[in-house]
């Protein structure tokens, strides 16, 4: 989580310069790489590189897929798709939450190294497919300079809104209860009052 908001500060206006797809897809391609780290290095330290991997490839992701898929779509003239396919996208990552959950955990307990693996097979897989996607970047390409007085302009505007810094607070807050909850809390619980490693991939799925 440090890692990825550290790096979401120079991302973004990154993938405003590059372009969204070619953001997303070295995004998917960091991400994958924390996969295969974990594989190859399964100790404390190849942890925490594979999390600064991680943490990068996110924040290269954040924003840009939203963003490449407005692009996609206002390229093709069904803008007014955005909301369904946005929807769409969501109810799939969910779903897909479920079905790796469920998977993931039975894997684990026989082979502990192979999720890592798949993992990182499967979200390479990702960035290639995501290579093939026809985009066409905005022919006002945005400049360094203004994207930094953007920036400043963007950081003024929220510190002196009352109402946004107070969104800002609660969305911390309710963010890192769900992740220290969900992740810190909860598996390594069950762990300990002896809950079989293959049925905590049931309990997160749910």
């Amino acid at each position: 989580m440090i890692a990825m908001s550290v790096f979401n500060i120079p991302t973004g206006a990154f993938a405003d310069i590059v372009g969204h797809k070619v953001s997303v897809v070295m995004g998917l391609f960091f991400h994958a790489l924390n996969g295969l780290i974990f594989y190859i290095y399964p100790t404390y330290n190849g942890m925490m590189i594979g999390m600064l991997s991680a943490g990068l490839g996110l924040a290269l992701q954040t924003g840009a897929w939203s963003s490449l898929t407005y692009e996609v779509l206002e390229k093709e003239g069904k803008i007014d798709k955005l909301v369904e396919v946005m929807s769409k996208a969501g109810a799939y990552f969910s779903l897909a939450a479920v079905v790796g959950s469920l998977v993931g955990a039975p894997i684990f307990k026989y082979a502990p190294r192979l999720p890592f693996l798949l993992f990182f097979i499967c979200i390479l897989l990702s960035g290639i497919v995501a290579m093939q996607i026809e985009y066409h970047k905005p022919k006002n390409k945005p400049t360094l300079s203004g994207l930094l007085a953007t920036t400043k302009d963007g950081i003024k505007f929220m510190l002196g809104s009352q109402k946004l810094m107070g969104l800002m607070v609660l969305t911390i807050a309710m963010t890192t209860s769900r992740m220290l909850m969900n992740q810190n809390i909860i598996q390594p619980y069950q762990i300990n009052i002896g809950v079989d490693v293959a049925l905590i991939g049931v309990t997160a799925a749910i």
